[in-house]
């Protein structure tokens, strides 16, 4: 489950939206 919580991070910070960075 990490992996996909690390690609939902990449994936936000590239928006410019820091949802999860708290892994």
């Amino acid at each position: 489950v990490v992996q996909q919580m690390m690609e939902a991070v990449l994936k936000s910070a590239e928006l410019g939206e820091p949802t999860q960075l708290k892994t």
